[in-house]
């Protein structure tokens, strides 16, 4: 799911600090999050896509691919 966050931000033309400030989170947790070494709650995840504009169930599909 981490990289399809990544693929999304960067479609976006966003960097990990303004995704992770919109959402309300470190930059730091955001980056792990994205590289796979951070496992997030589902409420951190429903921040994150509400800020990528996406839903969480359009993300876990693009995961598995």
């Amino acid at each position: 799911m981490g990289e399809a966050m990544r693929r999304r931000r960067m479609e976006l033309g966003r960097s990990q600090e303004q995704v992770a400030l919109d959402a309300g989170i470190d930059r730091a947790y955001y980056s792990g999050i994205e590289r796979g070494e951070q496992n997030a709650s589902y409420a951190t995840l429903l921040s994150i896509a509400d800020v990528l504009g996406v839903r969480l169930s359009e993300r876990q599909g693009q995961a598995e691919k």
